[in-house]
C-alpha cells in the first residue's frame, strides 16, 4: 500500500499545481474587466521565423503582458494595435474577452474528486493498515 500512498501524493501535486493556474484563469475570467491593451510585439513565427515562440506581448499601465496564441492571430494584428483583453489587477494572465474557460479545469477538478473519494474508501476498507 505504500505505493498507493506515494501515488496519490505525487498526483496530488500534480494537481495542485495545474489547478492553481486554472483558479487564476478562473478568477479573470469571472473577475476581470475588459481593457485596452497595446500589442507591442508578435511570436517570431509571424515574422516568417521558424521558432516555436508563441506569445504575444501586451502592454498595460506600464506591465507587460505574455499571452499564448495561434498562428492565425498573425493575420489578424499587427504591432501597435490596441486590442480589447481581460484582466484582472494582481494577475500576470490576460484573456480574450470571449476565451472562456477549458474542458481542462473541469477535468482536473473531476480528477481531484475522484482521487480523495478513493483515498476516503481505501481507508474505509481498512486495507492500508
Amino acid at each position: 500500500m505504500n505505493k498507493f500512498i506515494l501515488a496519490t501524493v505525487v498526483l496530488a501535486i500534480a494537481i495542485f499545481f495545474f489547478a492553481s493556474r486554472y483558479a487564476a484563469q478562473y478568477q479573470v475570467a469571472t473577475k476581470g474587466t475588459v481593457v485596452k491593451m497595446l500589442l507591442t510585439d508578435r511570436p517570431t513565427f509571424c515574422e516568417g521565423g521558424k521558432s516555436l515562440q508563441s506569445q504575444a506581448a501586451f502592454q498595460y499601465n506600464g506591465m507587460t503582458y505574455k499571452k499564448n496564441v495561434s498562428r492565425f492571430f498573425c493575420s489578424k494584428h499587427f504591432v501597435g494595435e490596441y486590442m480589447d483583453m481581460r484582466y484582472l489587477r494582481g494577475h500576470e494572465l490576460v484573456l480574450y474577452p470571449d476565451e472562456v474557460m477549458g474542458s481542462s479545469f473541469y477535468l482536473i477538478g473531476s480528477i481531484l474528486l475522484l482521487m480523495i473519494i478513493g483515498v476516503v474508501m481505501v481507508f474505509r476498507s481498512g486495507k492500508l493498515r
